[in-house]
């Protein structure tokens, strides 16, 4: 919740003509999946306040964060190349794999940049090799023992988000 709360803040003070950031957060957990915080500007977020609860259904997480990029109503053609950022810290427990395929090979989700967390996930474990597969590479996996990683994590997110905002080319990643 700190390092998400630092990174929210952080992006209210990237002052940009270019670009207003906004973040949306689906979270999932025990047995279910749902929007935590639609997408909206950071500068209408207060805090955030998440709570972890067992489970990982991560193709119910999937299914909704691909019919918000999806929809032209919540991100319009105009936006920039979304981020798209999974957090776990263990393998789903859920029917997830049609979900991923579908997330990361079919329409708008195709194209946004993805990048994942595992919170104490060792590397070639399949809990890993979930994560590198949504990412669409092992150099957009994070790895993250302790605190101290996720909020390094986040602040590599906001620092690659906030000099998109100043680039001539923001879809550029």
């Amino acid at each position: 919740n700190n390092a998400v709360n630092e990174m929210i803040n952080d992006f209210k003070s990237c002052n940009s003509t270019v670009a207003d950031i906004s973040v949306g957060i689906v979270c999932f957990g025990g047995y279910k999946a749902e929007i935590f915080n639609p997408i909206i500007s950071v500068n209408e977020i207060v805090s955030v306040k998440m709570n972890a609860n067992g489970g990982t259904p991560m193709g119910d997480a999937l299914r909704i964060a691909k019919e918000i990029v999806e929809d032209k109503n919540i991100i319009d053609g105009r936006s920039y190349r979304p981020t798209i950022i999974l957090v776990r810290d263990g393998q789903p427990n859920d029917d997830w794999e049609e979900d991923l395929d579908n997330f990361i090979v079919n329409g708008r989700s195709a194209k946004c940049h993805r990048m994942s967390m595992g919170i104490g996930v060792a590397k070639s474990t399949p809990a890993y090799q979930v994560l590198e597969r949504f990412a669409g590479s092992s150099e957009d996996v994070f790895d993250a023992k302790n605190a101290r990683d996720i909020r390094r994590f986040f602040r590599y997110v906001t620092m690659s988000t906030s000099a998109r905002t100043q680039s001539s080319n923001p879809n550029l990643i």
